[in-house]
């Protein structure tokens, strides 16, 4: 199974529809590791260098640039660990600065095919990205995630019940991750929601309540973005305060992206994938928040 020889300038990942400014792209900020490492080992080698982590390929001039970097690497069979992680708990692709993963992407097979123990993004050698275990050693892509974001609560399968009075905005938008993005570039927004079968993108301003009620719509998903207007007041204070603006309950879980991954460590119960799965489809019976960080391409300003 091989792919189509992939043109990096060519890709229209999703967040390409945004320009990034000039300086923006010439300050990705990337280095390749000179000694093989797991995904893991590689991430600590990257932070101890002074950077944040694995480099995230999150727009068409970092795949680019990582492209370039690479392929000396590439050329001779070398595969290269970027920081892409798949949390099987959640069922989800991120970026390791908080993108989530657009639908174009250019996968080996043609789509991301990840599995239970598969945890870690690669660049196989012919440029296309695809998941696998972490346990092999390869050349690692480090990188600095030098982004303005705004952090996000996603709700599934529910709308808000009474938010018409905050309502400030409404259009047509393709798929959900372009109605977040329409959010999280507008200073207004505090929220939105995208119903897939009329792809009608609803912006939600000041008037949005703190306890916002739900009805289950399975069509829709609502974003609640995380208002900072108190963060540079509060920075020294317990960071759990802020997940209260939305939800009563105090269970950090519910928001946070790096669940707990001792399922794909556990190299004992390599055929435990069809047992596991009951357990880990309760989660989509309920409404569940999962905290992303959505990378504005474009660093607005004022914002509130």
């Amino acid at each position: 199974m091989s792919l189509p020889t992939v043109v990096a300038p060519s890709l229209t990942f999703m967040t390409a529809v945004l320009l990034l400014p000039e300086d923006a792209v010439g300050a990705l900020d990337f280095f390749l590791l000179p000694n093989i490492t797991t995904g893991a080992e590689g991430e600590r080698q990257c932070r101890e260098r002074g950077y944040d982590g694995l480099a995230a390929l999150s727009t068409p001039e970092a795949y680019h640039q990582a492209l370039q970097m690479s392929k000396d690497w590439r050329q001779i069979g070398m595969g290269i660990i970027v920081g892409l992680h798949y949390y099987y708990n959640k069922d989800l692709l991120v970026w390791d600065d908080g993108t989530l993963m657009t639908s174009d992407l250019p996968w080996w097979d043609g789509h991301p095919r990840a599995r239970k123990r598969d945890k870690v993004g690669r660049i196989y050698w012919e440029g296309a990205l695809f998941i696998n275990k972490d346990d092999e050693r390869k050349i690692s892509l480090c990188g600095n995630y030098d982004r303005s974001e705004a952090q996000f609560s996603i709700v599934k399968g529910a709308e808000p019940d009474t938010v018409e009075n905050a309502t400030f905005d409404e259009s047509t938008e393709p798929s959900y991750i372009t109605c977040s993005m329409r959010c999280g570039l507008d200073n207004r927004c505090r929220g939105a929601v995208n119903t897939s079968d009329s792809l009608l993108c609803k912006l939600f301003g000041g008037n949005l309540p703190l306890n916002i009620p739900f009805s289950n719509n399975a069509m829709a998903i609502t974003f609640l973005r995380k208002s900072n207007k108190n963060d540079n007041d509060d920075e020294d204070d317990d960071d759990d305060d802020d997940d209260d603006d939305y939800d009563d309950d105090d269970d950090d879980d519910d928001y946070d992206v790096d669940v707990d991954d001792d399922d794909d460590d556990d190299d004992d119960d390599d055929d435990d994938d069809d047992d596991d799965d009951d357990d880990d489809d309760d989660d989509s019976d309920d409404v569940s928040f999962t905290s992303i960080l959505l990378t504005r391409i474009l660093t607005p300003t004022n914002v509130a």
